[in-house]
């Protein structure tokens, strides 16, 4: 998502945004919800997570 805000990212403010930077933009705050999670919840979280999301 990082890579898509970054690369993806209009020229100008005139510009039409591209799909992939739109959606890294609707993304970021779920994305950054879930990296935290993983990263320092505790194990029920991090199993509740993985139940809760499953794989796409």
């Amino acid at each position: 998502m990082e890579f898509w805000n970054e690369f993806y990212k209009p020229e100008s403010m005139e510009a039409e945004w591209h799909p992939l930077f739109a959606e890294a933009l609707q993304n970021e705050s779920k994305i950054s919800f879930l990296v935290d999670i993983l990263m320092f919840g505790t194990d029920e979280e991090v199993l509740d997570f993985s139940g809760m999301e499953g794989r796409r």
